[in-house]
């Protein structure tokens, strides 16, 4: 027999092979069959536990409560505490982005006086050249010499000139720009969160009533954990008086303008609770909202008001439907009964206008080279509640 060939197996090893083959077949069946059984379970067990009934916490949660620690807070104590927070910050924050505006204001305006300076120098120089060459009382030498010293200036005022802001031109300053708009965003949002702490903190105790006796309120709390407690946290009297530095710093006379291309604009509030970014006209006696403005404060205005047709300038109408609300804040002066008119989508162009006009019996300093609008003699407003 060839020695490469296989060897047949027996009878009794087919049959051992055969019955391998089922014991295998069983136990894999049996994993199977286990692996299922396991899944079914922990499905059973995770809707079990998906179906057990809420905790404490999440009772004092559904009633309303906010966990702050240890204490369970209403959402109006936990609104106050957040604006006690952003308020500090912000203000941190505009007070830094102030330090750096003056400076660079400081260091534009010193510059454009050097190039006023060199411009007017150039110019002279310019006339003394033409004057010199007409009528033959300058030599060549002193025509070149006057024209290094009138070119040496003229570029000056070209290379220095055209990064500055000058409020006498259509020149602005980007970097300067840059500033000035963080610095009156951040002022307009410390405002705003000043006024509402003024609207809210004398309610947080009133936000509790509900509470204070809820027998079910009460085993919750103490279910919760040890220590917890329903609150207030404190009493905010204190934090609201360490708020008279930023009530200070943003609630005076000075409000703060920015130019973008040619207008000077800067934010109102209304009703003590909504700003609008205007465009300060000082010449102008209109109030203006855009039709984009208008819908983004929630203005609704009944269809039954009618157009009235304003003039923008000596060869331009408008229309626009008025609208009154009860104050306009430029810092602590507060205008009250102020009427806008909302323009058409049409004129979307024109933007929101605040006309210097229209701030009486108010009056108003109006400083473009300090990018500042000073208002006072209206009554101001008590922002020292």
């Amino acid at each position: 027999m060839d020695n490469q060939q296989r060897k047949k197996p027996a009878q009794r090893e087919i049959r051992y092979c055969r019955l391998r083959g089922v014991v295998v077949a069983a136990s894999l069946k049996a994993i199977a069959s286990a692996a299922v059984l396991a899944f079914l379970a922990g499905s059973t067990a995770a809707q079990d536990q998906d179906e057990k009934p809420p905790g404490p916490a999440e009772r004092l949660e559904a009633r309303g409560l906010v966990r702050a620690g240890l204490v369970w807070i209403t959402p109006v104590e936990a609104e106050l505490r957040q604006l006690l927070i952003d308020i500090r910050k912000q203000h941190a924050e505009y007070r830094g982005v102030t330090r750096k505006f003056d400076q660079a204001l400081k260091d534009n305006n010193q510059q454009l006086a050097l190039v006023k300076q060199a411009r007017a120098e150039a110019n002279e120089l310019d006339r003394r050249i033409d004057a010199g060459m007409a009528s033959g009382a300058l030599n060549v030498r002193q025509i070149n010499q006057l024209t290094a010293e009138h070119n040496k200036r003229v570029d000056f005022v070209n290379s220095v000139g055209p990064g500055l802001y000058d409020p006498e031109s259509k020149v602005n300053s980007l970097p300067l720009a840059r500033l000035q708009e963080e610095r009156i965003e951040l002022r307009n949002a410390v405002i705003l969160k000043l006024l509402k702490v003024d609207r809210i903190v004398g309610d947080v105790e009133a936000s509790y009533v509900e509470f204070t006796d809820d027998e079910a309120i009460a085993a919750d709390v103490a279910e919760a954990g040890r220590n917890n407690r329903l609150g207030p946290t404190k009493v905010y009297t204190s934090d609201v008086r360490r708020l008279a530095r930023a009530r200070n710093d943003v609630l005076n006379e000075d409000n703060p303008v920015n130019r973008e291309d040619e207008e000077f604009r800067m934010w109102a509030i209304l009703n003590d609770e909504q700003s609008v970014q205007v465009t300060f006209d000082p010449e102008s006696e209109l109030r203006l909202l855009s039709a984009a403005d208008a819908d983004n404060l929630g203005i609704e205005i009944p269809d039954d008001v009618a157009e009235e047709m304003l003039q923008v300038s000596d060869d331009k109408q408008v229309a626009g439907r008025p609208v009154t609300f009860a104050s306009l804040r430029l810092g602590n002066q507060l205008l009250v009964d102020v009427t806008f008119h909302v323009l058409g989508d049409k004129d979307a162009d024109l933007g929101s206008i605040l006309g210097g006009k229209t701030l009486a019996p108010a009056q108003f300093q109006f400083q473009p080279e300090l990018l500042m609008l000073k208002v006072s003699g209206a009554e101001p407003a008590d922002v020292n509640n």
